[in-house]
């Protein structure tokens, strides 16, 4: 009798095993999330850190290397506003386009040519707003 008893609970203890093994992927209602690899991140970065430099140091000749188009005044005082000490947070992905929230400031980047660049900056209330209006 003792010996059927913990047959039993053996097998029921390796059957219930296999239904916590997929709790994390069982539920259809959990939203799917990616974030961007460690690689893209750093390339990034570096790609802000020298778009940054380009600003605060007026060297327009490198102005496209690093912008796919030109900013307004009011997106380059929050780009040039962006402290780099907190990590990023992502706002938006994609295969040839990220979007990076920095404390309240979005900055969207986008490959070209294999090289990542500044598209937009905008600030996140502004954002919402925008993505809101026409709905």
């Amino acid at each position: 009798m003792l010996k059927n008893s913990l047959i039993a609970c053996g097998i029921l203890l390796f059957l219930s095993g296999f239904f916590f093994l997929d709790e994390g992927e069982a539920n259809p209602y959990k939203e799917e999330t990616t974030t961007i690899d460690q690689k893209t991140f750093m390339e990034v970065k570096l790609a802000h850190e020298a778009a940054k430099y380009v600003l605060e140091n007026h060297e327009q000749q490198w102005y496209s290397h690093h912008f796919t188009r030109t900013l307004s005044e009011e997106e380059q005082a929050a780009f040039l506003a962006i402290s780099l000490e907190k990590e990023a947070e992502v706002a938006e992905e994609g295969e040839e386009q990220v979007a990076l929230s920095y404390n309240g400031t979005v900055v969207s980047y986008e490959k070209v040519d294999n090289v990542w660049k500044i598209a937009q900056v905008e600030e996140a209330h502004r954002q919402w707003n925008n993505n809101h209006l026409y709905q």
